[in-house]
């Protein structure tokens, strides 16, 4: 039988898997974890893929903090090292090569002996896997921390005056430390999430706020750590209070708008995110983006990393051409930098600059387009006719 040539046209879109990571590591992974490290190695192998923990949040549709958990977990299985700066920031990420030793054993099945060239990160930064953490861990980290406050331990959680109606719950008389973590595991990993991410243990009215949020506004633990994770992406790294304060606000806003899981809330942030509401005001529209609105945005901004400031000259240009505001229209400009390799306002200018010279050029030249001619201009002009000729015809026709 003859061989078969097997082949594609788009090699370039291709990304690799290492058998090794199939056979070994992944049936180990979850599916978090296995969609964190596909995406490590999409912008490995991909070209203007630019990896972050808040952008692989949202391509992902999981929070943030499941990002970090995930690359906490591909750190320990040996797939991945970590690299922290001086802030105790995440800043670099080194895919580890795996090797593989198969020997076969009495039964004469394969089994594979992997191991990896695992180097040590000097900026590496001690990682907890959560899977690590025993319940009956998480729950006395908790309540260490809840009989170590010293400041509001008897104020239950209040929302904001304004805040209050409109089928808003109200302030939670709950007192953590009376609470029963038992009979709500759920909760106990909560409180370990957000002392983690905040880095200090909270106090009780920070706890009793969060004890509102899950008992008042029904938010469970992913949509209590997309919250926290969110503002911490957001540079919101004040005191812990303060950002407590500022995460109850959003949380009762969320409440309020039917706000229920991660993907509505990131639906949310897009419509309020810098980017869309720089495009919505440089094209004069406002109120909700539609779906396809939203898309247009994330290609601009995540897929061709054009600047904000080169997509509002584009809005710009879109509304002084045609006088109104037309998405597809600004597309189009954006496209052609884009397929140009546009990165700046400088090298849209000079391409101005170019197109107005040529211009000049083509006017003192005289050469000038000749309007394409059509049922009104497709005669030819003719001044010789015969004005007494034309005058016996008509007195002859008895026209006067």
């Amino acid at each position: 039988m003859a061989s078969i040539n097997l082949h594609a046209d788009s090699l370039a879109t291709v990304t690799c898997i290492s058998n090794n990571f199939i056979d070994h590591y992944m049936s180990g992974l979850n599916g978090d974890e296995l969609k964190v490290y596909l995406m490590l190695l999409r912008c490995i192998y991909g070209t203007g893929v630019v990896f972050s923990v808040s952008s692989a949040a949202e391509r992902l549709g999981i929070s943030a903090g499941k990002v970090r958990t995930s690359l906490d977990r591909l750190s320990s299985a040996g797939l991945v090292t970590l690299g922290y700066d001086d802030e105790g920031e995440l800043c670099d990420i080194q895919m580890l090569p795996l090797s593989t030793e198969v020997t076969e054993e009495n039964d004469g099945q394969l089994s594979f002996n992997l191991t990896s060239d695992r180097p040590v990160s000097h900026a590496s930064k001690e990682t907890t896997s959560f899977d690590s953490v025993s319940n009956s861990a998480v729950k006395t980290v908790a309540k260490s921390a809840i009989m170590s406050s010293s400041e509001d331990t008897n104020s239950p959680v209040s929302a904001d005056s304004d805040s209050i109606g409109g089928g808003i719950p109200p302030a939670a008389q709950h007192d953590m430390s009376s609470y029963d973590l038992d009979s709500d595991p759920e909760l106990s990993q909560i409180l370990f999430i957000a002392e983690r991410y905040l880095g200090k243990e909270l106090n009780n009215n920070g706890m009793n706020m969060i004890l509102y949020w899950h008992i008042e506004l029904g938010m469970n633990e992913d949509m209590i750590d997309y919250l926290i994770t969110s503002t911490l992406d957001a540079g919101k790294r004040s005191s812990n209070m303060n950002i407590m304060n500022y995460m109850n606000k959003i949380a009762i806003s969320w409440y309020k708008q039917g706000i229920h899981t991660v993907k509505e809330a990131m639906d949310e942030k897009k419509q309020h995110s810098a980017n869309a509401l720089a495009v919505k005001k440089a094209l004069g529209v406002s109120g909700n983006l539609a779906p396809a609105e939203l898309e247009y945005i994330d290609k601009w901004f995540n897929q061709w990393h054009f600047s904000q400031e080169m997509v509002v000259d584009a809005c710009n240009r879109t509304r002084t051409s045609i006088g109104t505001s037309n998405w597809n229209y600004v597309n189009e400009i954006l496209s052609t930098w884009h397929d140009k390799g546009y990165t700046d306002l400088s090298q849209t200018a000079e391409d101005d600059r170019k197109h107005s010279e040529k211009i000049k050029s083509r006017s003192a030249s005289g050469k000038t387009q000749a309007p394409k001619k059509n049922c009104f201009n497709s005669y030819s002009e003719k001044n010789d006719y015969d004005s007494k000729a034309i005058e016996a015809m008509l007195l002859k026709n008895n026209t006067f």
